[in-house]
C-alpha cells in the first residue's frame, strides 16, 4: 500500500520512464518489433535517425533478454556519446551494476565500449573510424548502422549475424559519398530494381519496398508528416535554407540517393548547374590536380583544361579511390 507522497511519485517514476513516454515517428515504430533480417531507411535530415534507432536498441535490449546489438556510427564522437547518450536516456533504470553515463564523455566517462544490461543484454560502441578487423569478433542479434557504412566495415559486420541469424537496420542520409561507396550501397539495398519513390504520388513522403534481392527499404523524405516535433517555422526554414543551391538538396530533403549531381558523370563536387555545352575554343592547356588526403576517400585528382582566351577552366575528369593510399600510388593513377 503506497501511504506517502513520496512514494506515488516512486512508482510513477518506474512507470513513467523515457522508454514509454518517447513518442515515435511513423517511420520508425513499425520497426521496433519488425525482425525482417536487412532494414534501410534512408531518410532525410531531421527526420530522426539516430534517436529511433536508439529506442529500437533499447526496447530490443529491454524486452529481449542477453539480445546481443552492435551499435556502428561514423566516429566515435557520434557512436559513443551522441548515439550512446540517446541510450543512455532510454536505458534508465535498467543498467547492470557498474554502467553509467557520463554526459560529454560517454559510458562510464568514456572508458568502456560495451555495456550490459539488467536482464544481460549488452551493446558493443564502434565507429567507421576503426580498421574493419575491429568490427569482427562474436555474433550479434542485432547490428545498427547509423549513416552509411563503408563496404569491408559492411562484409565485416554482416558476417557478424551469419550463425545468430539477426538483424541488419542500416539509417543513412546518403550524403558525402565517394561514387563507388554510393553504387555499393544501392547495388546492396536495391539490386536492380528502380528506386521506389519513381513510384510515388507528388504528394507522397513515406513508403516501406520489399526488393526482390531480400532487402526492406524505407524511404522518409522531409515532410511534416515525418517531421512532427519541428514547427511549421523550423521546416520552413531548413528548406528555404535547402532552395538556396542544389547541392545536397536531393539527399537532405528528399532522401534521394544522390542529389544535384547525375548518375551520368562521377564528378560529384559539382552540381548539375555546372555542367555547360559551351565548349573550349582555341588553344587550351590541359593540366592534373590533385589533393592527397590522409583517410581512405579523402583522395582526388582531376583533368581539366584552361582556356586563356575566355579565362575558363573545364574539369574533364576525376580520379576518386575509395582505400587509402600513398602519395606515390596517387601519381601513378593519375598517369
Amino acid at each position: 500500500m503506497i501511504t506517502s507522497t513520496a512514494e506515488r511519485l516512486a512508482r510513477l517514476r518506474q512507470y513513467y520512464t523515457p522508454i514509454r513516454l518517447f513518442q515515435p515517428s511513423r517511420v520508425f515504430a513499425p520497426l521496433v518489433n519488425c525482425d525482417h533480417p536487412r532494414i534501410c531507411v534512408r531518410a532525410a535530415n531531421g527526420i530522426g535517425k539516430t534517436r529511433h534507432l536508439a529506442w529500437i536498441t533499447a526496447k530490443r535490449m529491454i524486452e529481449r533478454d542477453g539480445y546481443r546489438v552492435r551499435a556502428v556510427a561514423p566516429t566515435h564522437t557520434h557512436t559513443h556519446k551522441v548515439f550512446g547518450g540517446y541510450l543512455a536516456e532510454f536505458l534508465e533504470g535498467q543498467l547492470a551494476p557498474g554502467f553509467y553515463f557520463v554526459r560529454g564523455k560517454g559510458w562510464n566517462g568514456g572508458r568502456t565500449s560495451e555495456i550490459v544490461t539488467s536482464n544481460g543484454s549488452r551493446c558493443q560502441f564502434l565507429s567507421l573510424k576503426d580498421d574493419p578487423e575491429a568490427h569482427s569478433g562474436e555474433n550479434r542479434d542485432l547490428i545498427v548502422m547509423d549513416e552509411p557504412p563503408k563496404q569491408a566495415h559492411y562484409i565485416e559486420n554482416a558476417a557478424r549475424l551469419r550463425e545468430s541469424s539477426g538483424q541488419m537496420i542500416i539509417g543513412a542520409t546518403m550524403v558525402n559519398l565517394s561514387p563507388g561507396r554510393l553504387r555499393f550501397l544501392r547495388t546492396l539495398v536495391q539490386g536492380d530494381d528502380p528506386a521506389p519513390e519513381t513510384e510515388w504520388t507528388a504528394d507522397q513522403s513515406y513508403g516501406v519496398h520489399l526488393h526482390s534481392n531480400g532487402w526492406m527499404q524505407v524511404v522518409a523524405r522531409y515532410s511534416a508528416e515525418n517531421t512532427p516535433w519541428y514547427s511549421e517555422l523550423d521546416r520552413s526554414t531548413w528548406l528555404d535554407t535547402m532552395a538556396t543551391s542544389p547541392w545536397q538538396r536531393g539527399q537532405r530533403v528528399d532522401a534521394a540517393w544522390e542529389g544535384g549531381v547525375s548518375d551520368a558523370r562521377k564528378l560529384v563536387g559539382f552540381t548539375e548547374s555546372n555542367v555547360s555545352a559551351m565548349r573550349p575554343a582555341g588553344s587550351v592547356k590541359i593540366g592534373i590536380a590533385w589533393d592527397h588526403g590522409e583517410i581512405a576517400g579523402h583522395q582526388i585528382c582531376i583533368l581539366y583544361a584552361w582556356s586563356e582566351r575566355d579565362e575558363r577552366m573545364w574539369v574533364i575528369d576525376e580520379d576518386a579511390p575509395e582505400d587509402c593510399t600513398t602519395p606515390q600510388e596517387d601519381g601513378k593513377r593519375a598517369l
